[in-house]
């Protein structure tokens, strides 16, 4: 499993050296000599990468079998208007790299981005829909600059060409970090903000909901709560597939952050009405305890509602709702359900308020 992680990781990253380094020796170098560069170091990179991981890196291979393409193209037939279309085709295939993972599921995107990094920076799954937007912001400003290239090579002589392609590389990527960043500034005005405690459950201020999931583990109050009928059974709710955090996962029938100025009674209330559409009339503190998880740390309030009541699931919350028995829940994979509501359900069991 090690051996197979530290693959994934370092594939993409590696598979953009030659194209990269054949994009920047262009703009110093002649044709010839930029080709031989990018070449060279595909040559040089693949057996590198086949001792560091084990095995060959089949984006790198096509990266420098591609450039050894472009490059003998660029020597054999060095025209004008094939230099002046080069910038657009080099770029080009910069946008397929890009795109393939941008438009894959999620899993895919996931990869990439521990490939791209090579595994230094941590990314959590609150952080992928964010990145897949700068991601989405980077490919679209190269799409339409790459198109203008084309453009370029009708109608612009070799000179323009390459100062519009040098100047693109350059201003892209400067680009989508201001926007970036102009994105964050909006989304703190327009934050949804929860309470930040420690761990004696004393509110020290606030602080927005999103960076409470980045990994910083800033301490914050949560509810739970598990729907059980007279007989014993739980009502457990399937995590949307679309959910940034354990998506597809059963877990319990309610859960949800404490919002800012919000008591955790009126917390307890508003997630349960959004979630299965009851009123709580039979309520019963089990536990407050913390939780830590890789990507956060929660300060959980659970309860238990004793109810009869059928719970109607939000269709944008869940993806499928039913009655478990605890044999039932035992006699499934673990993986089925999130950790945290197996820690509860034992807490549950221990109570006896769950039956076989």
């Amino acid at each position: 499993m090690e051996k197979t992680s530290r693959t994934k990781q370092s594939q993409i990253l590696v598979s953009f050296i030659p194209l990269v380094l054949f994009i920047a020796a262009e703009i110093f170098l002649p044709t010839k000599q930029a080709a031989m560069v990018a070449i060279i170091s595909g040559i040089t990179t693949i057996p590198i990468v086949r001792i560091l991981s084990g095995i060959w890196d089949r984006f790198l291979i096509y990266d420098t079998l591609i450039l050894i393409l472009l490059g003998s193209a660029s020597v054999v037939y060095e025209t004008e208007e094939f230099i002046r279309f080069k910038p657009a085709i080099t770029q080009s295939l910069l946008i397929i790299y890009l795109g393939i993972p941008l438009f894959s599921d999620r899993r895919k995107f996931t990869e990439f981005i521990h490939r791209s990094t090579l595994g230094l920076v941590k990314v959590n799954a609150e952080q992928i829909p964010i990145l897949r937007k700068h991601f989405l912001s980077m490919f679209f400003m190269f799409f339409i600059h790459t198109l203008l290239l084309y453009y370029g090579g009708f109608f612009w002589s070799t000179t323009v060409c390459t100062s519009v392609s040098i100047a693109g590389l350059g201003l892209i990527p400067i680009a989508t970090i201001l926007l970036s960043r102009l994105s964050n500034l909006f989304q703190f005005w327009h934050a949804e903000f929860v309470p930040l405690i420690d761990e004696q459950g004393k509110v020290l201020g606030k602080i927005s909901r999103n960076m409470v999931h980045n990994g910083n583990k800033m301490l914050h109050p949560v509810v739970h709560c598990h729907i059980v009928n007279p007989s014993g059974q739980i009502f457990l709710q399937q995590r949307s597939w679309k959910a940034n955090i354990q998506p597809g996962k059963w877990d319990s029938a309610v859960g949800g952050h404490v919002r800012w100025g919000e008591t955790i009674e009126k917390a307890l209330l508003r997630e349960m009405k959004e979630e299965t559409s009851l009123t709580p009339t039979n309520l019963i503190p089990l536990k407050h305890y913390i939780w830590e998880s890789e990507i956060e740390k929660e300060f959980v309030f659970s309860f238990v509602e004793i109810s009869t009541a059928k719970p109607k699931i939000n269709p944008k919350e869940a993806e499928n709702g039913r009655w478990w028995t605890l044999a039932q829940i035992k006699s499934q994979p673990k993986e089925m359900f999130t950790p945290n509501l197996l820690h509860e359900l034992n807490m549950l069991e221990s109570a006896k308020i769950l039956k076989n």
